[in-house]
Formats: C-alpha cells, structure tokens, sequence
C-alpha cells in the first residue's frame, strides 16, 4: 500500500501565474502583425524597462504557453516580483506602434489553478 505524504507550505510560493491576453484597438491590426511567443515577451519586457528601468527589464519572465489565434498566454514570474509585472502589463498601451492592451484574465500561485475558469462555467 502506498503512503502519501503531505506538504504544506507556509510563505509565498516561488512563482506566480498569469494568464494574459493581448487586445488591440483595431481588430484588423491582429491579422497583420505576427505575434508570438517571443514577440510577447519582448513587449513584456519593454514595458518593464519603460515604468521600472534597467533593474525592472533583468528579471526573469517565461511565457509557458501561447496561442496565437486570440494572443492569449500563461507567464510565470517570480511571487516577489508579481506586481511590478502586472502593473507595467496594465499601465502599456503600445506594441509595435498600434495601440493595445494587456488584459490579465487570472492569476494563480499555482499552474493547476489555471486549469479551469469558474466565472466561465455555466451550469444549466
């Protein structure tokens, strides 16, 4: 028979996940630029460096997931460093010379906790 083992932590965890979209003012800007995975994250990283300086755009950030049909991905940052992150997420308002946005649709300390949206689920 086999033991489980249980684990608790206490503190923040190391990272924290991000589910993010990219939205342009104009629909017909997404079928002409090529957004991916490493596009995004220079963006994200531009707009670290533009509100934090040089110390803002040396941290790390990976992108873990993307889907270029509707530019939505999953980020992972450091927990420390979440909010400076987000807030340079929400305070950009160009990429490559088009207006945009940045919509952060979750955020979890965990990667399953992306899993699943309950404010999506509609039970009938």
């Amino acid at each position: 028979m086999a033991a489980y083992k249980r684990i608790v932590t206490k503190g923040p965890l190391p990272h924290c996940y991000m589910k993010i979209r990219l939205e342009f003012q104009d629909p017909s800007v997404t079928k002409s630029l090529t957004i991916n995975a490493s596009t995004l994250k220079h963006a994200i990283v531009t707009s670290m460096k533009g509100l934090f300086g040089e110390l803002g755009s040396t941290e790390n950030i990976d992108i873990l997931k993307f889907e270029e049909e509707n530019n939505e991905a999953i980020v992972r940052v450091r927990h420390s460093f979440f909010v400076k992150v987000w807030s340079s997420l929400c305070l950009s308002g160009t990429f490559s010379g088009h207006s945009c946005a940045f919509r952060v649709n979750q955020v979890s300390a965990h990667l399953m906790g992306l899993a699943c949206n309950s404010r999506e689920d509609f039970v009938t």
